[in-house]
């Protein structure tokens, strides 16, 4: 489900200026636990915030508009190999939802340890 949505939202979206994601830390081992953080402009007509990683979580908060807080932090845990990105994904009253991906760096996928 969140896979179909992601396909065809990443066809329409835009990134707006000073939207970011980041994820902490840089390398995550497999099964171990990432921090998103979205950085959101204030915006008006802002409404929620989806935050996840690639097809394995996600979670949205909402968002008051232009009173809302600008960062947006989640913790992931269990992280499968198939981990690829994480993603912030906007929602607006008015307009088109936009959204910011950044890869992610697993490590330890397919050997012993996994």
């Amino acid at each position: 489900m969140i896979a179909i949505r992601l396909l065809v939202l990443a066809s329409v979206l835009a990134t707006p200026p000073g939207q970011s994601v980041r994820v902490t830390p840089a390398i995550v081992r497999v099964n171990g636990a990432a921090w998103v953080t979205c950085h959101v402009p204030s915006f008006v007509n802002n409404r929620t915030v989806e935050i996840g990683i690639g097809e394995y979580a996600s979670s949205t908060r909402p968002m008051d508009g232009d009173q809302a807080p600008i960062t947006y932090q989640l913790l992931f845990e269990h992280l499968p190999c198939e981990s690829v990105d994480a993603f912030c994904l906007v929602t607006r009253i008015l307009g088109r939802p936009t959204m910011t991906r950044t890869p992610l760096t697993m490590a330890f996928c397919g050997g012993p340890d996994q």
